[in-house]
């Protein structure tokens, strides 16, 4: 009898805890998205029923310039969401004075790597969009690829410049391999930026979704709306899973620039 109400205690526990995880993620997380001049952007997060560690962000920096990042936080649960909040709290007070995406990083890495938890780490995409310039300059801390299509192209491009996990290792060895891109836009270019949740959901026959059909579905809605595009991929990738349970949070990005 007391062995069952225990587990009936742990159930409650667990139950308690996912819930926190959840409003915790779920407050993290933009409740707009933000007015750019040039562009259009559309942001989501599905979270599993185990939250992992997902989260994105958006940055005012001024009328033509955005911050924009996407990550990936290790851990599930309470942790995973506690550790987004210490990232996203940083993001928030560096990103309106650090313009450079490569020394904000640096920072964020530094602060990781200096904390007690050492099986703490993060993956993460950190960029500033300027639609005066028409540049995105952007750093992937050993994140997923940034997909980008062209809008007169057929294909599009996965960029996986070199860069490492932020949190696990030192200023000097996250300096040397994180290389600082700075990528020209064009009138109608999208960009695409996702989480493994996506690209490695999987059908009941436990194959994963993969980027090549993330960047065919690109390339297949052109005229499409960040908002439309984000639908219909979302739309694809639970028609690919069937009734194969969900287990990492879906998140994604899309901007497109006017």
């Amino acid at each position: 009898h007391s062995l069952v109400l225990a587990e009936l205690q742990e159930k409650e526990h667990l139950e308690r805890e996912l819930e926190i995880a959840r409003t915790v993620q779920q407050r993290l997380l933009p409740a707009q998205e933000p007015r750019i001049n040039g562009a259009e952007i559309s942001g989501i997060c599905l979270p599993a029923f185990e939250v992992g560690g997902d989260y994105f962000d958006y940055f005012e920096l001024d009328h033509n310039k955005v911050g924009i990042a996407i990550a990936d936080v290790s851990g599930k649960g309470t942790s995973a969401a506690f550790y987004m909040a210490e990232i996203k709290g940083m993001m928030s007070s560096l990103a309106p004075v650090v313009n450079s995406p490569k020394k904000l990083l640096k920072v964020v890495n530094r602060r990781l790597y200096d904390s007690v938890d050492k099986q703490i780490f993060a993956t993460m995409i950190y960029g500033i969009l300027d639609t005066a310039k028409m540049e995105f300059v952007f750093v992937r801390a050993g994140h997923n690829a940034l997909i980008v299509k062209r809008s007169h192209e057929k294909e599009s491009d996965m960029l996986i410049p070199q860069g490492i996990g932020l949190g696990l290792s030192n200023d000097e060895f996250f300096d040397r391999y994180s290389d600082e891109i700075k990528l020209s836009l064009n009138p109608g270019d999208t960009l695409l930026f996702y989480t493994d949740g996506i690209s490695e959901a999987r059908n009941t026959d436990r194959e994963e979704f993969g980027e090549d059909r993330l960047c065919d579905l690109l390339v297949s809605q052109n005229s499409a709306t960040p908002r439309e595009m984000q639908k219909n991929i979302l739309k694809h990738v639970q028609e690919f899973t069937a009734n194969a349970p969900q287990h990492d949070d879906i998140t994604m990005v899309l901007l497109k620039l006017d």
